[in-house]
């Protein structure tokens, strides 16, 4: 499999394109400028099966009004579906960034989603908003803003709850180290890590599994 980080900005949010063929994939988020994406796609000659966004906050999502004009699906949870028809659901409003609602967008299903031979598993994980969500592709977890390399997302803006965030973390962890080999994460901020690094040394994690 063939993860491709793609930094947005000025927000520094990361899409990833995520390929097993070489030749079809999947993007996780969008971030503000799809031209960006749109980009590494033609130079890897990569044709998208659609987008999964992982939530609903402005920076993750400003390019999906492009994606949608080159006829992508655009998949996010119900809990967060709603959102993004408008400026205000997904906070562009308060920080002045333009964004083109949309309302045609797809729901999630409950536990996983398949493209060809791609299989993708589909984790609720409310906290840092109502619908936050984690996508497990083989041993890859793309986070979005739940999990960080030694931290966690944030939970102070509308849809956040911190008690939601911690039970999400206590699930999530304890999912993942059911598996026999350790989890690479990749997230919406940052750098990359692993399960067994952020069990070891991430506080939050620490505490909220204790």
């Amino acid at each position: 499999m063939k993860v491709i980080p793609v930094r947005n900005y000025p927000f520094d949010s990361i899409c990833y394109i995520v390929s097993i063929d070489d030749k079809n994939c999947v993007i996780i988020d969008l971030g503000a400028d799809f031209s960006v994406v749109k980009r590494v796609l033609d130079d890897n000659k990569l044709t998208p099966y659609c987008v999964l966004l992982t939530h609903s906050h402005f920076d993750h999502v400003c390019g999906i009004s492009s994606a949608r004009k080159y006829g992508l699906d655009v998949y996010i949870s119900q809990a967060d579906a709603s959102n993004l028809e408008s400026s205000k659901g997904t906070l562009a409003k308060y920080v002045n960034i333009p964004y083109q609602p949309i309302s045609d967008y797809k729901i999630l299903p409950d536990k996983s989603i398949k493209f060809d031979s791609l299989s993708i598993d589909i984790i609720d994980t409310p906290g840092h908003t109502e619908g936050s969500t984690c996508y497990l592709i083989s041993d890859c977890l793309f986070s979005g803003d739940t999990l960080f390399k030694l931290s966690v997302g944030r939970c102070d803006l509308p849809g956040g709850d911190q008690n939601a965030l911690k039970n999400s973390i206590n699930r999530l962890i304890a999912r993942l180290l059911q598996f026999d080999t350790d989890i690479n994460i990749y997230p919406g901020h940052g750098s990359k890590t692993n399960l067994l690094y952020e069990t070891k040394n991430n506080p939050y994690v620490l505490e909220y599994t204790k």
